[in-house]
C-alpha cells in the first residue's frame, strides 16, 4: 500500500512544493459477491438465495493486522462495487488511512474523486524510522571551512605588517640620514624617528613568533586528518520495534468474510423454505405474477393481522387471523404440496 500511494518517486528525490498528502482510490473488484467473474461459494456450496451474499452473511473486511477492523457491508456501495479510498502523509512519521468510498449513498464529488465516509476510519501508523549515513568530513568541512578560512588570514596579516613595518623603517633611516646632512634638520630628530620605528617592528614581530605560527599550524592539520579519519555518522532508527512490518505484514488486509458453509446451507434451506423477513404494514401478496416470485411456493406470517370487508361469521374471521398471525404456505401446483425438495429460488 504505502508504496502505491507513493507511485513514482522524483529522479531528484525531492517532494513537490506544496505536496503535503497522499490519496488513492483502489476499487476492490475481485471482491464483488457472487458476479459473473467471480462466483461466490460458500467452501463448496452454493447459495440458492441472494440474501447469503449481504450481511451479516458476507462482508468486506478490512483490517491493520494490530486489531483494528473495519466491517463494510457489500450493499451500502455503489453497485455492490467496494471502494477504500487510502491516504497518507508524505513525511515521517507516516500515518496511512482506509475509508470506504462511494458508501452509504454517498456518491461521486467529482469524476476523478470519490467522498468517503469519515466515521468509518482504520488507520495504519508506527512505521518505523529509516536509518542513513552521512559523510562526516563533509559536512565538518561544511561547517569549519569558513572559520577556518579567517584564522589563517588572521594570522597572514601580521606577517604582512610586520614585513611592511621593516621597510618602512628603512626609509625612516634613509630619511634620517638625509636629513643629518641637511643643515635645517638636526641630528637628534633623525635618531628619533628612527628608533621610533625600530621599536614598533620589534613589537609587531614579537607578537607571532615562528614557532606559535607552526603550532597553530600544525593544530589545523591535526583536526583536518581527524575529521578525514572519522567514521560516517548513522542517523533514524537503526532497529524495528514492530514485528509486523519486521515480516512484510504491516499493510491494510482486505479480503471477504463469510460464515461456514454448514452455517450457509442451514440458513439458505431456511430461507427457501420460509423466505426473507420483509417488517413492513401492508397488504399480504400470495403470488405477485408481476414481479420476481419463488416459482413453487410461498410463505405468508403476519403479526396482528386485521381482516377487513369481511362478510363471514366472527369465528371464521378470527380464524383465518389467526392462520396468517401463525403462518401459512400456499403453493402454486397442488400436486407439488409438500415437496420442499424442489429448488424454490426466487425467479
Amino acid at each position: 500500500i504505502p508504496k502505491a500511494l507513493i507511485g513514482e518517486i522524483p529522479a531528484n528525490h525531492i517532494i513537490p512544493q506544496g505536496s503535503t498528502g497522499m490519496e488513492h482510490i483502489f476499487e476492490f473488484s475481485g471482491l464483488n459477491p457472487n458476479t459473473a467473474e467471480n462466483p461466490t461459494k460458500f467452501g463448496n456450496y452454493t447459495p440458492k438465495n441472494n440474501k447469503l451474499y449481504t450481511y451479516p452473511f458476507t462482508y468486506l473486511h478490512v483490517d491493520n493486522g494490530s486489531g483494528d477492523e473495519l466491517r463494510l457491508r457489500y450493499e451500502f456501495f455503489e453497485n455492490m462495487k467496494p471502494h477504500l479510498q487510502i491516504q497518507g502523509t508524505l513525511t515521517p512519521p507516516v500515518q496511512l488511512t482506509a475509508r470506504p468510498a462511494s458508501y452509504k449513498g454517498i456518491k461521486h464529488i467529482a469524476p476523478d474523486k470519490e467522498k468517503a465516509i469519515y466515521t468509518q476510519t482504520l488507520t495504519l501508523d508506527n512505521f518505523p524510522m529509516c536509518s542513513w549515513s552521512t559523510d562526516y568530513y563533509s559536512t565538518w568541512i561544511a561547517q569549519n571551512l569558513v572559520p577556518m578560512g579567517f584564522n589563517i588570514i588572521s594570522q597572514a596579516l601580521p606577517a604582512i605588517s610586520m614585513s611592511s613595518s621593516i621597510g618602512s623603517s628603512s626609509a625612516a633611516i634613509a630619511h634620517g640620514f638625509q636629513a643629518r646632512n641637511s643643515k635645517n634638520a638636526p641630528y637628534w630628530k633623525t635618531i628619533k624617528t628612527t628608533n621610533d620605528v625600530t621599536s614598533s617592528s620589534q613589537n609587531k614581530n614579537s607578537s607571532f613568533s615562528p614557532t606559535e605560527k607552526f603550532s597553530s599550524a600544525a593544530s589545523i592539520a591535526s583536526e583536518i586528518y581527524s575529521a578525514h579519519i572519522h567514521s560516517d555518522d548513522i542517523r533514524g532508527n537503526k532497529f524495528c520495534a514492530n514485528a509486523n512490518f519486521a515480516n512484510h505484514h504491516h499493510t491494510f488486509n482486505v479480503g471477504r468474510a463469510r460464515i461456514t458453509e454448514q452455517y450457509a446451507k442451514s440458513i439458505d434451506d431456511y430461507f427457501t423454505m420460509f423466505g426473507y423477513a420483509i417488517r413492513r404494514v401492508k397488504v399480504p401478496v400470495i403470488f405477485n405474477e408481476a414481479e420476481k416470485d419463488r416459482p413453487h411456493w410461498n410463505y405468508l406470517k403476519t403479526a396482528n393481522c386485521v381482516l377487513s370487508k369481511s362478510n363471514c361469521p366472527t369465528d371464521v374471521a378470527n380464524s383465518i387471523i389467526d392462520i396468517f398471525n401463525n403462518g401459512i404456505t400456499f403453493w402454486k401446483h397442488a400436486s407439488e404440496v409438500g415437496q420442499y425438495g424442489r429448488d424454490n429460488r426466487p425467479e
